[in-house]
């Protein structure tokens, strides 16, 4: 609960820290439910026999807080492993958790709700096993993030299905003098699946999952929600994986 990471010393008490997927933008984390609701119950009761599960508390406003996240940056850094799935992401990306990610310029990208192709960047990684090289995921409206061409070892997973070592990724999609021959290359699966987008050429090559060191541990950031309302099976295995494997991810190049 909030109040958890208020009193801080979380790495004394976890190992990974799992933030599941949320509409609230950075100051709604922090924020919270305004104080002057307090007292603000959350616990079961004859009328809502299910609050209160699986943990419960006195009183839910205040957010975060600033104290907060820097209790989970300290978690982070002493060693521990946040993973953030989806609109979540923003705490670490944006709250300065994980450093060195700028928010992507995108111009008119919309993807209300599309399953769409994305391509492991580093398919040896644990978080890809069990996955081919190219799989589909969900995702909803939410902010594109990047890195530095310097840090793109720290893509585990990009929208489309170009490596991301493809020229069209270096700024150089100009086609090469070849003496004259002619070769027709076959063309990309298209980006989306099922659904529709605008603005698809400013997400393809850019980060779905982000892997940032930070002190002695690391953020695992989803640029999508891979339990979308539990509708989204082909996609867990991608949080089992981070789970299962806490302390035996190689290091970030």
């Amino acid at each position: 609960m909030d109040e958890d990471v208020r009193a801080g010393k979380l790495k004394a008490l976890f190992d990974v820290l799992l933030v599941p997927h949320t509409h609230l933008d950075l100051k709604g984390l922090v924020s919270g439910f305004d104080p002057k609701f307090s007292p603000l119950l959350y616990t079961r009761t004859p009328d809502f026999p299910s609050h209160g599960t699986p943990t419960s508390s006195p009183d839910i406003t205040g957010g975060l807080t600033w104290k907060g996240i820097g209790n989970i940056e300290e978690f982070v850094r002493a060693g521990g492993l946040l993973v953030t799935l989806g609109g979540a992401s923003t705490l670490p990306l944006d709250g300065g958790i994980a450093r060195d990610v700028r928010r992507a310029r995108v111009k008119d990208l919309d993807t209300p709700g599309s399953h769409l192709r994305a391509r492991f960047s580093r398919p040896d990684h644990p978080l890809g096993w069990g996955y081919r090289e190219t799989t589909v995921v969900f995702r909803e409206k939410l902010p594109v993030y990047d890195v530095r061409r310097s840090d793109r070892g720290r893509i585990l997973l990009h929208y489309g299905t170009k490596p991301l070592q493809d020229p069209a990724f270096e700024g150089d999609d100009e086609p090469k003098d070849d003496g004259g021959a002619k070769e027709k290359k076959p063309e990309d699966p298209p980006l989306v699946v099922s659904g529709g987008i605008k603005g698809e050429k400013d997400l393809v090559g850019k980060p779905a999952i982000l892997e940032i060191p930070t002190g002695r541990g690391r953020v695992l950031a989803f640029d999508f929600d891979p339990i979308h309302r539990y509708q989204t099976p082909a996609a867990f295995r991608l949080v089992w994986n981070a789970l299962l494997n806490w302390n035996h991810l190689p290091a970030v190049p």
